[in-house]
């Protein structure tokens, strides 16, 4: 019962009946102005930090600021912000039918975020509520059609490499520079990075009074192919002998680092971004379908939120 209660209090927000015209009409479901505001509010208020930096720091009004076709930073947000207000009004039409609601403890964590803000922007807290609310049930039917989406769920977790959570290449390196046209600096680097590799703590405190001789992790990512081979055939705890590439000298080492948690988050991580990017295309066509009227003499009169 407190589940289809929490779905009717939110559900209220989408169906204002006031005595003047809506802002906005979604689907027959009917905006009220404050409520569109308070949504707007929210969009614009992700933007605070940005807006004082410039306003503060830079003396510049972020909102005003232009784009090559003359279009100002506040045209694109609010447009923004409007596809935003049309597709939660949508997304929020299907909480119940995906039996997805806000149960008593989000309401209250929400209403009582809606008397901080309301205070501080001297608006309707219930309405700021209303909007708060809308915004949380329409991210969680996102997320809920995000996980239904089919995908290639093996080929995703291909692409997350497990060694790179399994274990770390520690490297130590001398940059080419160091013995550039001198031989016997070559040799000399060479035989110091032996001497180092056999240190068997954190590489870091080999090389502190060291000149000329780096080390860290290796981004497996980036490496060129002799690294790669190297790499690849190196056993847990083995170390190279010393490698010499187009950038220097390196003698690399083999560490332990089993993070089984990350490793399952790279994999989630993974697996949500594909379903995400998979499930834009039908986004998309959601928005194109939807059919709304817009009073543009409201919409006209929403202005930039004015600097702290």
């Amino acid at each position: 019962m407190k589940k289809l209660i929490a779905v009717v209090a939110v559900f209220a927000l989408v169906s204002f009946c006031f005595a003047e015209e809506p802002a906005l009409t979604v689907n027959g479901a009917e905006l009220c102005g404050d409520f569109v505001k308070a949504c707007m509010f929210l969009t614009f208020s992700s933007y605070d930090e940005t807006v004082r930096y410039y306003s503060s720091t830079l003396g510049i009004d972020y909102w005003s600021l232009e784009y090559e076709d003359g279009s100002t930073v506040f045209d694109r947000v609010k447009a923004d912000g409007f596809k935003s207000l049309v597709m939660q009004t949508m997304l929020c039409s299907d909480a119940a039918k995906l039996g997805i609601s806000l149960d008593d403890a989000k309401l209250n964590e929400l209403k009582a975020l809606a008397e901080t803000m309301s205070s501080e922007r001297n608006m309707d807290p219930e309405i700021m509520f209303e909007a708060l609310a809308a915004r949380e049930l329409s991210q969680r039917v996102y997320g809920a059609l995000v996980s239904i989406q089919n995908i290639d769920a093996e080929a995703v977790l291909e692409t997350v490499n497990e060694s790179d959570y399994s274990r770390q290449i520690q490297y130590l390196y001398v940059p080419y520079s160091a013995y550039f046209e001198n031989y016997e600096a070559k040799i000399e680097y060479s035989r110091l990075l032996t001497s180092l590799s056999r240190f068997e703590g954190d590489y870091n405190q080999a090389v502190k009074l060291v000149p000329d001789v780096e080390c860290g992790i290796l981004d497996l990512s980036g490496i060129d192919g002799n690294l790669t081979r190297v790499v690849n055939a190196l056993p847990e705890g083995g170390v190279s002998d010393v490698i010499e590439t187009e950038l220097g000298l390196f003698v690399l080492r083999s560490i332990s680092d089993d993070d089984t948690d990350e490793y399952r988050l790279a994999c989630e991580q993974a697996l949500y971004a594909a379903k995400e990017s998979t499930f834009q295309a039908e986004y998309e066509k959601i928005y194109r379908g939807a059919e709304y009227t817009l009073d543009n003499a409201f919409w006209d009169s929403l202005t930039p939120p004015e600097a702290d």
